[in-house]
């Protein structure tokens, strides 16, 4: 009995142990939950991104297995594919859809969409093709953005978009870009 009411004692004692006292303690709250960053409501994040193109254009904008973008790369193969997307009929209230392995492409992608006015809707190639299938089709796409293997693969069918038919010189405009920046299709 003696040993159990020993083996408490110890472990209250334990438990009742600081290893910072308060104003370490408070140092590093304040270091690992620094004050939310306030953005302004009325600029969108593509304006935000573009802003700091302009204040650092070589810094590295995005990193992915052993790739990176900087800032001005980025914005420049996002300005290449929004204009692709623009002459394909992409604006306001136009959902197009991305279906992307995780990479670089995808992040062009995204800005693309954003720069073109639409409106972004992931597809993860990962998802089961039946997934994929209610998505596109629940969601009313209107275009559909894709890396050329995953869009080789059964379950990203671009035939539910109208922009499936899209004329042969969108068409062949697309696949300029696309073996330009090495990514992204669009249908």
């Amino acid at each position: 009995m003696t040993i159990e009411m020993n083996r408490r004692d110890w472990v209250a004692a334990l438990g009742s142990l600081t290893l910072l006292d308060a104003q370490q303690q408070q140092a590093t709250f304040a270091q690992w939950n620094p004050a939310p960053a306030e953005h302004p409501a009325d600029q969108a994040l593509h304006s935000r991104i573009e802003a700091q193109v302009q204040r650092t254009p070589d810094a590295i904008a995005v990193t992915c297995e052993g790739q990176a973008l900087s800032y001005a790369q980025l914005n420049q193969r996002a300005n290449a594919l929004a204009r692709r997307l623009v002459d394909d009929g992409v604006g306001p209230d136009v959902l197009v859809g991305l279906a992307a392995e995780r990479s670089l492409d995808m992040v062009v992608g995204i800005f693309a969409i954003l720069k073109a006015g639409g409106a972004y809707v992931p597809l993860d190639p990962a998802y089961p093709a039946d997934r994929l299938a209610y998505m596109i089709e629940d969601s009313g796409l209107q275009r559909l953005l894709a890396q050329p293997q995953v869009l080789a693969s059964p379950a990203v069918d671009p035939s539910p978009t109208p922009s499936a038919t899209a004329s042969q010189a969108a068409q062949e405009a697309v696949e300029r870009v696309a073996e330009q920046q090495g990514g992204l299709d669009t249908r």
